[in-house]
């Protein structure tokens, strides 16, 4: 009688961890559907943001004043610019 009480519990714990596992597996996945919806939602309201106005602002905020020492005919050919 009493190995079976034993083997009884054993399966109740094993019963709990599975449950707990599942529970916090379930979490995490519902974590990280909020988490890709925002991060979507950043990218809809950054896209939004992208006018050929903000893109040069960015472009003018990023840019180090420093002008190429080189560039291509578009052709594939580069070309050396003489310092001034």
């Amino acid at each position: 009688m009493q190995a079976e009480n034993d083997a009884l519990a054993r399966v109740e714990r094993a019963n709990a961890q599975a449950q707990e596992i599942t529970i916090r597996a379930e979490a995490q996945a519902a974590a990280d559907i909020v988490m890709a919806e925002a991060q979507a939602q950043v990218l809809r309201l950054q896209a939004r943001e992208l006018t050929d106005e903000n893109l040069l602002a960015m472009w003018i905020q990023a840019w180090d004043g420093i002008l190429p020492q080189v560039m291509t005919d578009g052709n594939g050919v580069i070309l050396q610019i003489p310092n001034q």
